[in-house]
């Protein structure tokens, strides 16, 4: 790994997350750093086919990771990458890696932004880990939870979607004898937008729900992320463009495309999946036709 690492250096700028062992050695303590993930490096490029190209030539065998859903190249924004490397600079222990995807910790818990100190931008979920409250995020396609958060400031978005929710008499939490667990946590997202700014807090909220999808399908539990992501888009349908809209449909598209083409992402990868039985496949085609039929007007196809 360190011949790799040197190789890339040449080139590239990288970095290895790595945790400190203690180990005994003929009476005495030993202190030693390792890779946290073994064969993990994070590779600093202006372009995914340059440093794959690099690879080729020099390391062969060697590719950058593919995210599970996508099947493209991960690629982590420096915004994110930045606090992450400077954290595990200044304490390698904070940063924890989680054996689940970051939908698998969003039930129960409220999704945050974090809107100042170092891990200022980055998105999560505080969960109580090991007596300790901790920063459960995404970085890449791996799931971490950083701990010594507690002096953060945080924005909460689901508490502008409630606040919403009630200023227009709608009620936060729907009835559960007409709904299922999953179209409840779906319309808990929704309210009847006015401007963009309320289309964009429903966009952030419904993060959630997106991640629990793909928690689902990584469970086998497809029934489930077919009905979420189905819920998302009837919603979509009903309440971006409502008979009593009070907004220009054309100064939100940018925002429900996105909302639909990760939604749609959803069915999509289920049906792509080897092995899916043609009962689901079935189910999904019946009920893209039923959403095509009633909202012709949303984008239903991944661009």
């Amino acid at each position: 790994m360190e011949q790799v690492e040197r190789k890339l250096q040449e080139k590239f700028q990288t970095f290895i997350h790595k945790t400190v062992v203690y180990s005994r050695h003929k009476k005495r303590i030993m202190k030693e750093e390792r890779p946290t993930i073994s064969g993990l490096i994070f590779v600093k490029g202006e372009c995914c086919h340059e440093i794959q190209a690099f690879l080729d030539r020099y390391l062969p065998g060697l590719h950058l990771v593919k995210d599970y859903y996508t099947r493209k190249i991960v690629t982590i924004p420096s915004s994110q990458m930045f606090p992450f490397m400077k954290i595990s600079e200044i304490d390698a222990d904070k940063v924890r890696f989680m054996p689940n995807s970051l939908g698998h910790y969003a039930f129960g818990h409220t999704r945050i932004v974090v809107t100042s100190g170092l891990l200022a931008g980055l998105e999560g979920y505080i969960i109580r880990i090991a007596r300790e409250k901790r920063l459960v995020t995404s970085i890449g396609n791996m799931t971490i939870a950083i701990s010594g958060i507690n002096k953060e400031s945080f924005e909460n978005a689901e508490e502008y979607v409630n606040l919403r929710k009630e200023q227009q008499g709608e009620k936060v939490f729907p009835n559960t004898a007409i709904f299922t667990p999953e179209q409840i946590r779906v319309n808990n997202c929704f309210f009847e937008p006015q401007n963009r700014i309320d289309v964009l807090a429903i966009a952030k909220s419904l993060d959630k729900c997106i991640l629990q999808a793909e928690s689902l399908i990584m469970s086998h539990e497809y029934v489930k992320a077919i009905e979420i992501a189905v819920c998302i888009l009837e919603e979509i349908g009903c309440r971006m463009f409502h008979d009593g809209k009070q907004m220009r449909v054309d100064r939100i598209k940018d925002v429900i495309n996105a909302m639909c083409n990760n939604t749609i992402r959803i069915l999509s990868t289920i049906e792509t999946l080897p092995g899916i039985s043609a009962e689901i496949k079935e189910r999904i085609d019946t009920e893209r036709q039923s959403l095509f039929i009633r909202f012709p007007f949303l984008p239903l196809s991944i661009k």
